[in-house]
């Protein structure tokens, strides 16, 4: 088979540098092939107008990033002094009044062994970080770790030099359902005080003890994650400053989807097809919005950790995930049908059985 291909690329004139069944198609033939493949597979290909709403929805993200997004607080940074986001500063002076008329009459219904705010066993437990240290303070990792420190009457720390540690407590122990329902109110009763809660999966960043690109102050030594994350939660990285990063990466979701949703409207069936082209373009959009913030952090803030959007960081794991996954699947089923083609040529021409 391999012989008769050649015998026959050689009488046709053929040129293997490029596509040969493009030379050997007419014009009529390869776009209706091209078309009947997009409609049967989806139609992944970027045209100009998707390239310009990605950019622009990366872009916008950016600017409303820095504009205002900002930092948590008006804060001086090695001497220099910067303006704090006006929207987590409306949500901390409103919160306030709902902690004081509302949430803190949970504070003594959800006592839990992890709520430690001093201790000679854990190295830098202090009321100012003593829920960025304990795990169960995590509005997400707090259902994992917390349910398993009230269950097991033990409490959960990571110390000022980024180990992990369990402290012995003596509360006693609960079962899961009581569990659950202690974490959920207890963070209830802290997610509007002062120092509020950490972000999501913050509390983690704790645990990296490699040296950071960021200098804290006039020494000009460059700290460790770990300090890092103190410094930044201390200084007003609270939950509820999250929320407002949060402005960001929904700003890319809705500009692309909302792109997508109108381009889609006349043809469901194409759309869904086609899903592994709308996660790529939000996989491409929130990158450069995550682009974007590592600009503002370094040149507008100049290097102040503070200015990190830890909602863009988050949205691009499962971003790139969903896009991992919708180009496997549709590169799965285009082989799959690929093969049994083959086969089905093979068996015709060598009556192999079915």
């Amino acid at each position: 088979m391999v012989g008769q291909a050649e015998d026959y690329l050689a009488k046709a004139n053929l040129d293997l540098s490029r596509d040969p069944l493009l030379q050997v198609l007419g014009d009529g033939e390869i776009a209706n092939l091209t078309e009947s493949y997009r409609r049967r597979y989806g139609n992944v290909v970027w045209d100009e107008s998707d390239y310009l709403v990605v950019v622009l929805a990366g872009f916008i993200a950016t600017l409303l990033d820095a504009f205002l997004v900002r930092i948590p607080a008006d804060a001086s940074f090695l001497g220099k002094l910067q303006t704090g986001s006006p929207i987590t500063k409306w949500m901390k002076e409103n919160s306030k009044p709902v902690h004081e008329h509302l949430l803190s009459r949970l504070e003594g219904a959800a006592k839990v062994p992890y709520d430690d705010s001093i201790g000679k066993t854990v190295d830098g437990l202090s009321p100012k970080v003593h829920r960025l240290m304990s795990p169960g303070h995590d509005p997400i990792l707090g259902f994992i770790f917390g349910v398993i420190d009230i269950t097991s009457g033990t409490g959960t720390f990571i110390d000022k030099h980024g180990d992990m540690k369990k402290v012995g407590k003596s509360l006693g122990s609960e079962d899961l359902t009581v569990a659950f329902l202690k974490v959920f109110v207890h963070l209830l009763s802290d997610v509007c005080t002062s120092a509020g809660i950490p972000p999501p999966f913050f509390t983690l960043l704790q645990l990296v003890k490699a040296k950071s690109p960021f200098v804290l102050g006039p020494s000009g030594e460059k700290v460790s994650w770990t300090d890092v994350a103190r410094y930044m939660y201390t200084h007003g990285y609270d939950l509820r400053h999250f929320a407002t990063m949060g402005i960001v990466p929904a700003t890319v979701e809705m500009l692309i989807r909302g792109w997508w949703l109108c381009r889609s409207f006349e043809d469901r069936d194409q759309a869904e097809l086609a899903r592994a082209k709308m996660t790529s373009m939000l996989l491409l959009g929130h990158a450069i919005a995550a682009s974007g913030n590592l600009l503002k952090t370094g040149a507008i803030y100049g290097m102040n950790p503070l200015a990190l959007n830890w909602a863009v960081m988050l949205r691009l794991f499962p971003v790139t995930l969903s896009w991992i996954r919708e180009t496997a699947k549709r590169d799965r089923t285009i082989r799959d049908e690929l093969d049994a083609a083959w086969m089905s040529m093979y068996r015709a021409n060598t009556g192999y059985p079915a």
